[in-house]
């Protein structure tokens, strides 16, 4: 299913082909994170390989001001608050931070290029209750706006029609689905970026 939306008034709609989606195919594999999100949120990574070994594939579909098509791996989970997570069960729980949030944190590093591009996310789901669907309200990012990072250019979310869902499963898995997210100077974009993970 490929979601495309440049209006926020789809999005009540796309929550709902989330839920559609969710309930018709029982629950996606899911992914973790590559890389430090930075000091402040407690999020950083823990290494899958090492005991639990469990895989992250990231798929993007992404167009506007850059165009993303394809799929990373990577071989780290996200941990927070210090706690390491090693299985995809364990990641689709989320984690607390130092200050007792619970926190869900989106795949980060990707363990390399994708077309040749350098592409992070920046995205955390806040007050986290366990897999499920999440609207951007509740979604944050270490130091300022959640969003993707292409390269040197950081597309984030904006007070001007940005829009944006997170779905997650049980198994570590979701999709990260969004509209214009924007560049400080003019340019935005809008997709989905789908993860899953594999123990």
């Amino acid at each position: 299913m490929r979601v495309f939306v440049r209006r926020r008034v789809w999005l009540p709609l796309l929550a709902l082909a989330v839920l559609a989606a969710a309930a018709a195919c029982g629950s996606n594999s899911g992914s973790g994170s590559g890389s430090t999100t930075g000091a402040g949120s407690g999020a950083t990574t823990g290494a899958g390989t090492g005991q639990g070994g469990a895989r992250l594939t990231v798929t993007f579909d992404v167009e506007g001001g850059v165009t993303l098509k394809g799929t990373a791996t990577d071989d780290i989970l996200p941990s927070v608050g210090g706690k390491s997570v090693d299985t995809c069960a364990d990641y689709a729980k989320g984690g607390k931070r130092g200050d007792g949030t619970s926190v869900f944190v989106l795949p980060l590093g990707l363990g390399g290029d994708l077309d040749g591009k350098n592409v992070s996310l920046n995205v955390q789901v806040r007050d986290y209750a366990g897999p499920g669907n999440y609207t951007d309200e509740q979604l944050t990012a270490e130091g300022g706006a959640f969003g993707v990072q292409v390269d040197d250019k950081a597309y984030v979310a904006s007070s001007d029609g940005s829009g944006a869902i997170v779905s997650t499963d049980a198994k570590g898995g979701g999709t990260f689905y969004f509209e214009k997210l924007a560049l400080a100077n003019g340019g935005d974009i809008a997709g989905q970026i789908t993860w899953t993970c594999r123990d």
